[in-house]
């Protein structure tokens, strides 16, 4: 299996391949830059990314579409698709083979309006696929870690995914999301099904969703998660979404990344030879 991180904490692609990273999971988090932006601009813009990705032995598998997300007007809600749409486009150019969205939040961080929130994020992954279908690309549902937000648990995800049926509508797993609800790491993975098609790993306390290294701070059974994705049959990358802060020092900085890759690399159940 290949092993990933999200890109955003290092500072080229050589140097995620130095610390053995063979893919990445590319920030596309804004809003304005694409909105704005027409594609023959996008396309000049990355494509000289997605060419220092090959130069560097890094596949850019997933990236992240906009979040946080602004859904309290329709005015806003159009603007946010009309950017998502063209932010597509760009994970095209980069090669990409998922494009991953949150859930809809027309309440902010607040209560939610579970109607109001299924129906936006519906309508949405509906609208994106369409986009995405001609360029083969997936557009997945985050899990979130949100209590009050009803679409939140993983197993609310997968139902509003396989109500959808779509071919190219489907999961992105993130282990600590799942965590956050007592999901224990075999029923994480099951829920999703044939619908799991890319991952976002991490680990927390079940309390707070602070994106721990495996095996290092939190409570997942790293064991089973491994055991279980082996069961199912995935083939996607080992996909970190661990973070690494701006002022550690160098010689940390380095421990660091090395821990991650090692953690990964446990968890591959193909290396393992299990």
């Amino acid at each position: 299996m290949k092993i990933g991180k999200e890109f955003a904490d290092f500072k080229s692609f050589e140097e995620a391949k130095s610390y053995g990273f063979d893919c990445a999971d590319y920030p596309l988090c804004g809003v304005e830059p694409y909105y704005s932006s027409d594609l023959e601009a996008l396309k000049e813009k990355f494509a000289p990314i997605r060419a220092e990705a090959d130069a560097a032995g890094v596949e850019i598998y997933q990236v992240h579409g906009t979040w946080p997300t602004d859904d309290k007007t329709p005015e806003s809600c159009e603007k946010m698709v009309a950017s998502m749409k063209k932010a597509i486009y760009c994970a095209h150019i980069l090669g990409a083979k998922c494009y991953v969205i949150h859930p809809a939040m027309p309440a902010g961080w607040g209560d939610d309006d579970a109607p109001l929130a299924r129906r936006l994020t519906k309508e949405r992954l509906i609208a994106l696929a369409d986009v995405a279908e001609p360029y083969g690309i997936n557009v997945c549902l985050e899990n979130m870690p949100f209590k009050a937000h009803k679409l939140s648990p993983i197993s609310e995800v997968a139902d509003l995914v396989r109500e959808i049926d779509r071919d190219n509508v489907m999961i992105c797993l993130d282990t600590g999301h799942a965590n956050m609800f007592g999901t224990k790491a075999d029923e994480m993975i099951r829920v999703c099904g044939d619908k799991l098609a890319c991952l976002h790993v991490h680990d927390n306390d079940g309390y707070a969703d602070f994106h721990s290294i495996p095996y290092t701070r939190g409570i997942i059974d790293w064991d089973v998660f491994r055991a279980t994705l082996k069961e199912v049959g995935f083939k996607g990358p080992l996909m970190l979404e661990t973070s690494v802060t701006k002022t550690i020092p160098p010689k940390a900085r380095e421990l660091a990344f090395d821990l991650m890759y090692q953690a990964a690399v446990d968890l591959d159940y193909e290396r393992k030879g299990e």
